[in-house]
């Protein structure tokens, strides 16, 4: 996939090479290094929603551990905040991104 996303032209001439040079087939090799290139940007943005996640759960931890009264507020807050990361990831889902009625893999074997 990477020689697709870094040498797209090099793709092409290959497929032209062996006969397979219609259109829809060329243009397809643009369309997977943009997908390569999504893809790489929603792994980056659930890595960050992940450590964010980690972060703030140990930070309510450390707060539910003072069971202090003062603390119930920032731990909701801080409640709220986990909530959001999981969005991100949830977004996600099975590594998956529905892309206007089809599904493009994030996961590549």
């Amino acid at each position: 996939m990477r020689l697709v996303a870094e040498e797209p032209e090099l793709i092409r001439a290959h497929l032209k090479a062996r006969g397979n040079d219609n259109a829809e087939m060329l243009a397809s090799v643009e369309e997977l290094g943009e997908l390569n290139k999504e893809r790489a940007a929603l792994v980056q943005e659930g890595d960050k929603a992940r450590a964010d996640r980690k972060r703030l759960s140990a930070e309510i931890g450390g707060l539910l551990k003072a069971k202090s009264d003062d603390n119930n507020d920032a731990v909701a807050a801080l409640k709220a905040e986990v909530e959001k990361a999981n969005e991100v990831r949830g977004e996600m889902t099975d590594g998956a991104l529905n892309d206007g009625g089809r599904v493009v893999s994030l996961r590549w074997w």
